[in-house]
């Protein structure tokens, strides 16, 4: 969601009106609710084949600082220690057998650098480095590669486009390429060594897609996402980045999208899987296995958070294409 909780956003790019092609054998499914309450712009981490749930907006916009665990084995919830302090669009992820929260947004909507790592032995918090001055924020696209937890774009007062990497071995971070253009509410992903960045918004959502190699440190276009949209929700399942929900949507009465587009990095192709069984923004995804798992988030742009949890899961694997958002690969930054 964006600094004015109400808003309207007008969609500036549209899709292709070819029909997409479909991927195979896929099931959604409602899973137990989130037991603190309603939740949106929350931080979805998986870690020991349990996801944790972090921060997040209230039903009446106030920041919170629970942290809430799903067991997808048993479909029920437990609490762990509270986070240090409130955060929500908090940008959060495991390596190894801890998890990191670097970054995010208080009060206000205020900029944290804040970084804190939890230890699930000790159900423990403990500050580590903090995002260096003047780069704090939160509603990144966050992803892991090796040890270093990558951050692209997001908000502090308006859309940024620095990248950092934080490295977790050395409790350090690094500045690296920016992203093409500033974004915020932009999901990220890595997939074969490489860190993606898809969607988000400046003014308006885009559907741009932009990947950075690290051995490189550049940066490179990829093939547009079908629908362009903000606030949404990413995880890889099978070398393949989902991708779900979001808002910005004007077709529809509350400014949610439904949609769940995949991108293949190996052949840059888009295709569309099965619809989000509840539309949602400002939410999370985890894989666990072959499924991924969706708690929280609006179902309404701006404020409207729900406890709703629900699974995405594939039984089979295809191939397909969407028609028209194939684009060459193009190089862009580097650092």
């Amino acid at each position: 969601m964006r600094l004015s909780l109400a808003f309207a956003v007008v969609l500036l790019v549209a899709c292709s009106s070819e029909p997409p092609d479909t991927v195979g054998s896929e099931e959604w499914k409602a899973l137990a609710p989130l037991p603190g309450g309603p939740r949106q712009e929350i931080a979805v981490v998986e870690l020991g084949g349990r996801v944790y749930v972090l921060g997040g907006l209230d039903q009446q916009g106030r920041g919170v600082s629970r942290v809430e665990v799903y067991d997808p084995l048993t479909d029920s919830w437990s609490s762990r220690a509270p986070l240090p302090q409130p955060l929500h669009h908090l940008n959060a992820a495991a390596v190894g057998s801890l998890l990191y929260v670097v970054g995010g947004l208080g009060d206000d909507f205020v900029a944290a650098g804040d970084t804190y790592v939890y230890e699930p032995g000790t159900d423990t918090w403990t500050e580590k480095q903090g995002m260096p001055a003047g780069t704090e924020r939160g509603a990144s696209g966050v992803a892991v590669i090796g040890s270093r937890i990558y951050v692209a774009g997001g908000l502090r007062s308006r859309s940024v486009d620095e990248v950092s990497a934080y490295d977790t071995a050395t409790d350090t971070w690094e500045s690296l390429a920016p992203i093409p253009e500033p974004l915020d509410h932009l999901v990220g992903a890595s997939v074969s060594g490489l860190f993606y960045a898809l969607g988000g918004r400046r003014d308006a959502p885009t559907n741009r897609v932009d990947a950075f190699d690290p051995s490189t440190r550049q940066w490179s276009s990829r093939a547009h996402m079908p629908t362009p949209r903000a606030g949404c929700a990413a995880g890889v399942l099978g070398g393949r980045i989902y991708v779900l929900g979001g808002e910005g949507n004007p077709s529809t009465s509350t400014g949610v999208f439904l949609e769940n587009e995949v991108y293949d990095p190996a052949t840059n192709e888009w295709a569309t899987a099965s619809p989000m069984r509840t539309p949602r923004h400002g939410i999370g995804a985890a894989a666990v296995g072959d499924a991924l798992i969706i708690p929280g988030g609006a179902t309404v742009q701006g404020l409207g958070a729900v406890d709703t949890n629900e699974s995405f899961q594939l039984s089979r694997m295809s191939t397909p294409r969407v028609r028209g958002q194939t684009e060459p690969v193009t190089p862009s930054r580097s650092m």
